[in-house]
């Protein structure tokens, strides 16, 4: 500004002057706290990107998603009639039909560190539901929830996982999930021999890098509400020999039947899986079971059955593969099938990669039985050959 002369130039020029220098010095003084609250502001966005410690964000840290979507087509040669099934077949029962076999979303947040908790939820929808879903809360239906469990690793020397819910067996080689298993079918192993999925309590136990514990007890196969007031005992113990093999003995041990606490059913299962070449991949599994008064030849009479399984895999690169899977299953006392019988199958599968979590598969499986329980044409047969196309896609 510049002072004009006159009587009072020089009050207009010092107000002036004292004017520039507050708005200087307020300039100034400012600065640190405008830098005071951009700063303020940094932090409190850096906490809402990592979540604020004890909110929704912090729990929600480290949870998983996967899941699966399972399609099929299938062709049985006998042509069968009345019903129009696959007899002996566990998931791909209908014949001669597309079907979208199982679509699974799973949430899992793992207990990894001693004095940390997780859980795990399996949603599954799908034909399949039907024909693994035996409790009666969902049967009948095309949903479930498949596994529904809380962990908690207690800081306990190598570190206790206590497990609550309701979660898969551990018995068998096979899944319930497609994508994890060598072919399409599932064995007779699977089907008869074991159980799907138990409700109650577990304790693992890691005694170093090779030998792992696993016990519990639960209301019993396959149901969420026990049937009667006697619990199950289960077990694994597995040994972890190497990257290339490993060797697991499971059993259960409990009373099945409704509201009948005396009659006991129980199962040895063993099995190992070895890779004795890069690529190949095989898995041998043994099932031995037994359960009181149960046979469907005679009544009140004990029941046994037993079979046994072998699985290979080729990997011929990291797109195509081939699988072969035979298998015998003794159903001694018709327990398990309803009938007495003696069964074999074979069944060989090609898979092929296209992109990172799509796959499609292509199985030939030829089951035999040493009485008539197959169907051709509506009438009794002992023999039933299919072949099946599938599209997988996991995410």
């Amino acid at each position: 500004m510049r002072c004009v002369r006159g009587s009072s130039w020089w009050l207009w020029c010092f107000a002036a002057a004292l004017l520039a220098w507050q708005l200087q010095v307020s300039s100034i003084l400012a600065q640190p706290a405008q830098q005071g609250e951009i700063e303020e502001l940094k932090k409190r966005l850096e906490q809402l990107e990592q979540g604020p410690e004890g909110s929704v964000f912090e729990l929600l840290k480290g949870i998983q998603i996967s899941g699966f979507i399972d399609t099929t087509a299938n062709y049985n040669f006998n042509e069968p009639k009345g019903p129009r099934t696959n007899r002996l077949r566990v998931f791909d029962v209908p014949a001669n039909t597309f079907s979208v076999n199982l679509v699974e979303v799973a949430l899992e947040k793992k207990a990894v560190e001693p004095g940390t908790a997780g859980f795990r939820v399996d949603f599954d929808a799908g034909r399949d539901v039907r024909f693994f879903e035996l409790d009666p809360m969902f049967a009948g239906g095309i949903f479930t929830i498949e596994q529904a469990f809380v962990t908690y690793k207690a800081p306990l020397g190598e570190g206790l996982t206590v497990t609550f819910g309701r979660f898969v067996t551990l018995l068998g080689a096979e899944v319930i999930e497609a994508p994890d298993n060598f072919n399409i079918s599932r064995s007779f192993l699977f089907g008869f021999a074991v159980p799907f999925t138990h409700t109650g309590l577990l304790f693992n136990y890691p005694f170093n890098s090779v030998v792992d514990l696993t016990v519990g007890v639960v209301n019993g196969w396959d149901n969420i509400d026990d049937n009667n007031d006697s619990k199950t005992f289960i077990g694994r113990l597995a040994f972890n020999v190497a990257e290339s093999f490993m060797f697991a003995v499971a059993g259960i041990y409990g009373a099945e039947q409704t509201n009948r606490e005396s009659p006991k059913r129980w199962v040895l299962d063993l099995m190992s899986m070895i890779m004795p070449l890069p690529g190949l991949h095989l898995v041998l599994n043994y099932d031995l079971g037994r359960e009181d008064e149960a046979s469907a030849v005679v009544p009140l009479d004990d029941a046994m059955w037993q079979g046994i399984a072998l699985m290979v895999r080729y990997e011929f690169t990291k797109q195509f593969s081939l699988s072969a899977r035979g298998e015998l299953f003794a159903d001694e006392d018709g327990a398990r099938t309803g009938t007495e019988q003696d069964l074999w199958e074979i069944t060989l599968t090609a898979a092929y990669k296209w992109v990172k979590g799509f796959e499609t598969r292509l199985e030939y499986r030829h089951d035999h039985s040493n009485v008539q329980s197959f169907n051709r044409d509506g009438r009794p047969t002992k023999n039933q050959d299919t072949v099946a196309t599938e599209f997988l896609f996991r995410f």
